[in-house]
């Protein structure tokens, strides 16, 4: 018999037939590409490429004890980088809430981005922001400034990673803003990651007893220790360029 070649177009979505609406509604493969969009509007997606696991080095460390706390930073973190790395491998939606500690450059924007990227990648949908950025967004839009429902999207998101908490212009509307994603979250069981240079009476100090409780007393705290690690990088980066 003679083969007769189907002319029906392919739809990517049958529901809709790719208008994007079906019975007068918004169609849900038009909702996530909004969603999707809009992850990718308020995350710095590019940052991720070269954060990984594998490309945080340990010997970055020092393996020496602090002359204070007697404690080997190196050591210490290999505890801590084996928990994040498990972390990610199983997050879920049951995952806990993280908060990372520690001084300038030792690690923790590189690792809350390995975290990200590992979860992306399994098909979860996550928001990275510095916090400055992040509430700055939330500003703009809750004054008119901008459109958009970022606030929506942080606070329904799987994960959200909140970075470098404390390096942001102090306002009441900032602490508001930061109260109710942290709260909302927290009541819903939706997981955050919330890094800081900052230590616990700092965060009372700047946020008051009623964030700083909830951050304290039900995320996970991990401390990293070290000095900084992207001077020491970029300083063997450069060693090694000179040899040749």
């Amino acid at each position: 018999g003679i083969h007769v070649p189907n002319f029906e177009p392919r739809f990517t979505c049958p529901v809709c037939k790719d208008t994007g609406y079906a019975n007068r509604r918004m169609c849900e493969c038009f909702k996530a590409l909004l969603r999707e969009e809009a992850f990718n509007r308020i995350s710095y997606m590019g940052m991720m490429k070269d954060c990984s696991f594998e490309t945080l080095r340990l010997d970055c460390y020092p393996n020496t004890p602090d002359s204070c706390t007697g404690v080997v930073p190196r050591k210490k973190m290999k505890e801590v980088l084996s928990f994040c790395r498990s972390y990610a491998d199983d997050f879920d939606m049951q995952s806990p809430s993280l908060l990372l500690r520690g001084a300038t450059g030792t690690g923790k924007t590189h690792v809350s981005l390995a975290i990200a990227r590992q979860a992306i990648d399994r098909g979860f949908g996550v928001i990275y922001s510095p916090v400055q950025k992040l509430l700055h967004q939330l500003e703009k839009e809750h004054f008119g400034r901008a459109q958009g429902n970022s606030e929506d999207i942080m606070l329904e998101c799987d994960l959200l990673i909140l970075d470098d908490l404390g390096t942001e212009f102090s306002s009441a509307f900032y602490i508001s803003c930061l109260y109710n994603l942290i709260n909302s979250r927290m009541l819903d069981g939706r997981p955050t990651i919330i890094s800081t240079n900052l230590d616990q009476n700092e965060l009372t100090d700047m946020y008051g007893e009623q964030i700083s409780s909830r951050v304290i007393g039900t995320f996970v705290p991990l401390v990293f220790l070290g000095r900084d690690i992207r001077q020491i990088s970029a300083r063997d980066k450069i060693q090694r360029t000179n040899s040749f």
